[in-house]
């Protein structure tokens, strides 16, 4: 059977933080949030696939998606039980969660729901930078969240971090990497801010009233985030990803292994059999088409092999243990020489050879986007 991912989106937060220029959208309050929620489920049981496809993980992404209600996501889990293809033991089924939307029995309700894995959108452990993301969570109580899902039955518990932060310190950075990690968390994943036109935190910027790290600065951020986190004897295995062994993100695997997925909600996206399309944007445009029993998405494109092989490898190369070239070849019919001759001109410190696979090295991981760039040009 083939594997496949299923991304479910969840639009609404309680007001969209500073920085924020994801598909996201104020609380509209419980009445529409409803109508978006039935119209979700009516998209989900009309999406069933081909009996050869199997769900291996389903992650429930937004937005904040640990607002909704504990009933709503028990429907949404039973109706993706009756619709799709269930390994025997169970998909990977992961849910993002803000700190200050759980309780310990909201949490457990997740659990007894069939979700067994939750990304915690920590960022940091400074409340003057929380107030300054416009995040609606303190340090005590993204603390007390962590400790509530370990109570609640969760064994794989995922906190995300951001680094490069306007008045973020390298001893500030330390702390919230110690502090955290210190609670026996599975899974951790580290981005860099990125500033978007239009937010309130680009607004700031431009003003002036704000300033960000330069470039030597927000390195030597991300290298704190890499040696706390190494120390504690989590495995760097993908360029913004570190997890004990085990614990790998299956979901993101698949992103990266550039397989297919589909995407349910407003604004998300499908990748099958070589046609990539996004659902309707706007929340209210998708539930309209929904509700008149339309197909919610916009045109697609179909990727040709020369794109998809080159997706492929890029998308691999993010990964701790790289890209199998021989394997890559013959996935897409490519001869290998053609793949190794893309090395001749990639600087030798920035990549290794290891048998067929080829990975990048630390400093190749950090001039990544540099590499990607001629695998297109």
């Amino acid at each position: 059977m083939r594997d496949i991912g299923l991304y479910i989106h969840i639009p609404f937060c309680l007001r969209r933080c500073a920085y924020c220029d994801f598909n996201a959208y104020a609380d509209p309050g419980l009445s529409f949030r409803r109508i978006y929620h039935d119209a979700l489920l009516t998209d989900l049981r009309s999406s069933a696939l081909d009996e050869d496809y199997r769900l291996r993980s389903v992650y429930i992404g937004g937005g904040t998606p640990s607002l909704c209600p504990a009933a709503w996501l028990a429907d949404i889990m039973d109706v993706c039980r009756r619709t799709f293809v269930w390994p025997d033991a169970g998909p990977e089924v992961s849910i993002e969660a803000n700190p200050g939307t759980v309780t310990l029995e909201s949490l457990r309700s997740m659990r007894q729901a069939g979700i067994n894995r939750i990304s915690f959108g920590i960022q940091s452990l400074d409340d003057g930078l929380l107030a300054m993301l416009g995040r609606i969570h303190s340090r005590g109580e993204a603390l007390q969240s962590v400790r509530w899902a370990c109570e609640a039955g969760f064994d794989n518990v995922s906190a995300d971090l951001m680094y490069g932060l306007p008045r973020q310190t390298v001893p500030i950075l330390r702390s919230t990497v110690r502090e955290i990690a210190d609670l026996g968390l599975q899974h951790f994943s580290a981005y860099a801010l990125s500033v978007e036109d239009g937010t309130p935190l680009q607004r700031a910027l431009a003003s002036g009233s704000l300033s960000l790290p330069d470039e030597d600065e927000e390195a030597a951020l991300q290298q704190v985030i890499s040696e706390e986190l190494t120390s504690c004897g989590y495995r760097h295995y993908e360029i913004s990803n570190w997890s004990y062994p085990g614990y790998e993100c299956l979901h993101n695997e698949i992103y990266w292994d550039n397989g297919e997925y589909l995407g349910v909600g407003c604004g998300a996206v499908s990748y099958l059999r070589g046609w990539r399309f996004p659902r309707l944007r706007d929340v209210r445009e998708y539930v309209r088409a929904v509700q008149a029993g339309e197909f919610p998405a916009v045109s697609g494109e179909r990727l040709g092999d020369e794109a998809r092989w080159r997706e492929t490898l890029m998308l691999g190369l993010r990964r701790a243990h790289g890209v199998d070239l021989s394997l890559l070849g013959q996935r897409f019919g490519i001869p290998v020489e053609k793949l190794w001759a893309l090395w001749n001109e990639v600087p030798s410190e920035l990549w290794v050879k290891r048998g067929t696979r080829v990975a990048l090295t630390q400093q190749g991981w950090n001039l990544s986007n540099e590499i990607f760039v001629r695998f297109f040009m």
